[in-house]
């Protein structure tokens, strides 16, 4: 009878163990990010067109985020942007979505190794590969209000810019030397 109950024990406590692991799997915020080219029409003229990003950010888990902003990695100057478009930062609830919208030209001029969303934990969430060379690819294929210019005090200079509309956070990544 003895080993009866402690076989018993032991397979009610594995069960609920079990389930305490699942429960803590899935009790938490699980974001799918995707993001497309959008075309609006302007009031500039009939076939003048409005290019943005918009950035879908979708809660599957059960619990809610704080999504922060949009975040662009670019690769080549290990450099972060923090795009903080309209209405962000913003709580998003389970079984909810949200969309960032950002200008095309952020695509344009800083040709991203990665782009997701950033979370209120510094959690980033990012696109796939595959879709991030979609989205470069049907980006580029769109005109850019990316001009260059060049420098009042030094003619010779010429800057590659855009004129920025959302609140934007700029980290650069510290080179690491040794010390000998």
């Amino acid at each position: 009878m003895a080993s009866v109950l402690a076989f018993w024990g032991a397979a009610l406590s594995s069960v609920l163990a079990a389930l305490q692991v699942i429960q803590f799997i899935r009790n938490r915020a699980r974001l799918r990010v995707a993001a497309e080219v959008r075309l609006e029409a302007s009031d500039a003229g009939e076939h003048a067109k409005n290019a943005s990003i918009a950035v879908s950010i979708t809660n599957h888990g059960w619990r809610s985020a704080q999504i922060l902003g949009v975040v662009l990695l670019e690769g080549e100057s290990e450099t972060t942007f923090q795009i903080i478009s309209s209405g962000f930062p913003v709580v998003l609830q389970p079984a909810t979505q949200v969309e960032a919208v950002i200008q095309i030209e952020w695509l344009h001029y800083h040709h991203p190794s990665a782009v997701g969303v950033v979370d209120a934990l510094g959690g980033r969430h990012l696109l796939s590969a595959d879709a991030l060379a979609g989205l470069v690819a049907s980006a580029e294929a769109i005109p850019s209000t990316v001009r260059y210019y060049r420098r009042r005090d030094d003619p010779a200079v010429v800057v590659k810019a855009f004129q920025v509309k959302d609140a934007t956070v700029r980290f650069k990544r510290a080179r690491l030397s040794s010390r000998g």
